[in-house]
């Protein structure tokens, strides 16, 4: 196994060679060697090794998911040898209940089905974790950190974290409390496609887990960081059949928040009993959506009662005049109630049509009871503030509208040439007169843009009333991006947002006006749930994305299977 790791040998050709060993040592033995190991399964068998993850295969057309080693098993005793997808859509429907999907999942034995979806449980990561020397005294860390009131310094200063309980019942015990702070665990789950091959569109999806009871400092590190699972391309999955991969990670955390025994931990010896619960999805809008069960941004808030008007063939949330009657967070026990009704829709068009009406899917998340499928779900700053907002001003407003003109850009780069910026703080890109200007910026690009450079390169170029924007959009991200957030500073942050929008709205048209726009005025309500933004923020989802991918494009050259690579990576990763 060493050996086939080294070289990065496929499966097929590591069976070759140990058929051909197989008869050579017959050949020099005899029969003695008739129990030699001639495929990968058998020699598993013999040397008790084990994958480090179970093996699900996907239908390619409504994304059920079957035990690989079942479906082997059935290639092996099938004399027809040809497994069909089994999975009925609408079973409650008096004309389709008996109609399955059908979509053919392999065909013969020994082939290998198109897709394989790899999950790894959290007990079984968790479990490898406890085994680490201090890292129970490192879940520990955050019940022995100072309280302030008036500053949020983690995500243990918001509300979720502190008021979070056991149980439905007021006077529960809460959950995250010092007696059992290495024992109840909060994880936050992230999930994102990327691009692992250049010159093709093949996007291949991952799911994260973090640990949020340790520091800050290290629990987006890649030693800390779970992977759950990685959803095959080579396009993203669409809508409610997200809940296919979910579902295994769900009946991970109905039994996590029940409660599991491990055998042992570094400080326990004789076992120890952990429970844990996901407080926190932290995906970019469309996965977020996507995942818990939204409508799509551009048609509706899930956070309050906001929904886009539909003007000149396209959507916009302008309309700040009547904010008294739609900044109204939604209520989830209505969204739980609305998920179960979707499911009895017995017709595509009728789902399509209650989603147009009610903006709710069913997610396979509600099977958990304390999950809240609106405050749990927070607006990221990575997408929203930079790679949403600070480009939509910089691009389509004052580039588009021609506040900027390509004379301006280059003056605004000599500019910032002029500019000493140490090293650690990151470099942005020259040259941004350069095709549509700004071309391939970074969120974190955008981010060093407008808190270093953008207020002075940008102000002799600008108008009034777009020095007005700069001026609030700048201090927003002062005041937000900070890693130590003042509670009294988050209504000032709320209130420049406010006039952001106004002033877009009037002088720019309702049309400018985004879903980034107005799910920034949600980014101090996710601040006062869950800490400040840095606590909870994509940024480091997004440096796990670019390790795989590497992994992926690396292993791609050298022709392995896509199983083979997956097998490399969860066993070795």
């Amino acid at each position: 196994m060493t050996f086939r790791k080294k070289f990065n040998l496929p499966e097929t050709a590591t069976e070759s060679q140990l058929k051909f060993m197989k008869i050579v040592l017959k050949e020099i033995g005899g029969d003695i060697y008739d129990s030699f190991p001639d495929s990968l399964y058998l020699a598993r068998i013999q040397l008790g090794l084990k994958d480090r993850f179970h093996s699900f295969v996907p239908c390619p057309k409504c994304h059920k998911l079957y035990n690989k080693t079942d479906m082997d098993e059935i290639q092996k005793n099938d004399s027809i040898g040809i497994i069909r997808c089994s999975h009925v859509e609408f079973p409650n429907s008096a004309s389709r209940r008996t109609k399955s999907c059908q979509t053919v999942l392999a065909e013969r034995e020994g082939k290998k089905p198109e897709l394989i979806y790899p999950f790894v449980p959290i007990h079984q990561q968790l479990e490898v974790l406890y085994h680490r020397p201090h890292f129970e005294r490192l879940l520990r860390h955050w019940s022995n950190r100072r309280q302030f009131d008036n500053i949020l310094t983690d995500i243990y200063d918001g509300q979720i974290w502190k008021t979070f309980r056991e149980t439905d019942d007021e006077n529960s015990a809460k959950f995250f409390r010092p007696e059992v702070a290495d024992s109840h665990l909060g994880l936050m789950i992230n999930l994102d496609w990327f691009q692992p091959y250049d010159g093709t569109f093949y996007s291949i999806g991952v799911i994260y887990a973090a640990i949020c009871n340790l520091p800050r400092d290290i629990r987006f590190k890649r030693e800390n960081l779970l992977v759950l699972g990685l959803l095959p391309g080579p396009n993203e999955v669409s809508l409610h059949k997200i809940n296919h991969y979910i579902a295994p990670i769900v009946n991970e955390l109905e039994l996590l928040w029940s409660g599991i025994t491990l055998n042992r931990t570094f400080e326990c010896q004789n076992g120890k009993n952990i429970r844990a619960a996901l407080v926190l999805i932290s995906c970019d809008i469309p996965a977020a959506r996507k995942i818990c069960g939204h409508i799509s941004a551009l048609v509706s808030c899930h956070r309050c009662m906001k929904r886009a008007n539909y003007e000149d063939h396209q959507h916009n949330f302008a309309g700040m005049e009547d904010m008294e009657n739609w900044f109204i967070t939604r209520d989830s026990t209505e969204h739980r109630r609305n998920a179960l009704a979707w499911r009895s829709c017995n017709s595509t068009n009728s789902r399509k049509n209650f989603v147009s009406e009610k903006g709710v899917r069913w997610s396979e998340l509600l099977r958990l009871p304390y999950f809240d499928p609106i405050r749990f779900i927070i607006v990221d700053p990575m997408h929203c503030l930079f790679l949403g907002i600070a480009r939509w001003i910089m691009k389509r407003i004052w580039i588009d509208e021609g506040v900027l003109t390509p004379n301006d850009l280059k003056k605004i780069q000599e500019k910032m040439n002029q500019f000493k910026v140490p090293a650690d703080l990151g470099r942005i890109p020259g040259n941004i007169e350069r095709g549509e200007g700004f071309s391939n910026y970074t969120a974190d690009q955008w981010r060093i843009f407008f808190m270093i450079y953008a207020t002075t390169s940008l102000w002799e170029h600008l108008p009034s009333k777009d020095r007005k924007i700069l001026t609030h959009f700048v201090r927003v991200c002062s005041i937000l991006v900070s890693r130590i957030l003042e509670i009294e500073l988050m209504e000032e942050a709320h209130e420049r947002l406010i006039k952001i929008i106004k002033l877009i709205e009037v002088h720019y048209g309702r049309v400018k006006i985004t879903p980034n726009l107005h799910l920034s005025l949600h980014l101090c309500d996710c601040s006062n749930d869950f800490g400040p933004l840095y606590a909870f923020w994509c940024f480091s989802f997004e440096r796990m994305n670019g390790i795989l991918g590497k992994i992926f494009f690396f292993y791609f050259f050298t022709f392995l299977l896509y199983s083979d690579i997956v097998s490399l990576i969860f066993n070795n990763f």
